[in-house]
């Protein structure tokens, strides 16, 4: 009975011991417990008694540490431009042409008299041949008009070329005398180019005088020594201003002589 006392006391302080060792020996390795891998033997004073203990791995449990999650990567915001503003382009337009209004019958040019001197002028087209059936001076409001008739109607006119002078400097060509005064100060010049007067005595019917006026003297002949080209002048006591125009059905050739300002 001793005897049997003896080993479990032995026993418990085995066991004890054991406790002890397990619990001063044992270590944590972030968060896990490891019991220590040993063989304890104790021996008894009484009967040789092995007691072994092996100890097993604990459970293991994984502590997962905390990571904050990996970003996506996502493309940089481009930076708004401000467009640069451009000048329109202008649309084409057409040209406007300049608009040239006829003086209107009846109206008087503002130019000075003086300024028609010496300034030839021209009306019609050359291509076709024209006759003269008549020729004729009236008075109107404020002007002398001269007319030239053809016996044609088309719609264009005979080339004239027109020019005042001063009967001074460019007298009126004619045999003796250099100046025939009978025409005045000076003169307007018309040359009618292929026109003819087959049936037209202009020796028997020039000059016409204009009687009861300041301005015009006469209406004559102006020799131009060419067969296709018929000249006449209009005698003017001072320069004056004066218009050329031409009309159809049938084709005239005019000149408006400003008798007042």
């Amino acid at each position: 009975m001793p005897a049997k006392k003896y080993i479990s006391v032995t026993l418990i302080t085995v066991s004890v011991t054991l406790l002890a060792a397990c619990s001063s020996s044992s270590r944590t390795f972030r968060g896990t417990v490891v019991a220590p891998l040993e063989t304890i033997s104790a021996l008894t004073p009484g009967p040789k008694l092995l007691a072994t203990l092996t100890a097993r791995p604990a459970a293991t449990e994984e502590v997962a540490e905390a990571r904050p999650p990996t970003p996506t990567p996502r493309p940089p915001t481009p930076t708004p431009r401000t467009p640069i503003p451009r000048p329109a382009t202008p649309t084409p337009r057409p040209a406007t042409p300049t608009m040239i209004p006829a003086t209107p019958e009846g109206a008087v040019p503002t130019v000075s008299p003086n300024a028609y001197l010496d300034v030839p002028q021209q009306v019609g087209v050359l291509g076709d041949t024209w006759t003269l059936s008549d020729i004729r001076v009236g008075i109107h409001p404020r002007r002398i008009r001269v007319v030239w008739e053809m016996v044609e109607s088309r719609t264009t006119a005979p080339l004239v070329e027109i020019v005042e002078v001063d009967n001074t400097k460019t007298p009126f060509p004619r045999r003796g005398s250099l100046l025939d005064p009978s025409w005045g100060a000076a003169r307007i010049d018309v040359m009618i180019h292929d026109c003819y007067a087959y049936n037209m005595p202009l020796d028997d019917m020039l000059p016409i005088t204009v009687p009861g006026n300041s301005i015009v003297t006469k209406v004559g002949v102006h020799p131009t020594f060419d067969d296709a080209l018929l000249g006449f002048s209009i005698g003017l006591s001072k320069p004056a201003a004066y218009e050329i125009f031409t009309l159809t059905d049938p084709v005239r050739i005019v000149i408006d002589v400003i008798t007042q300002p």
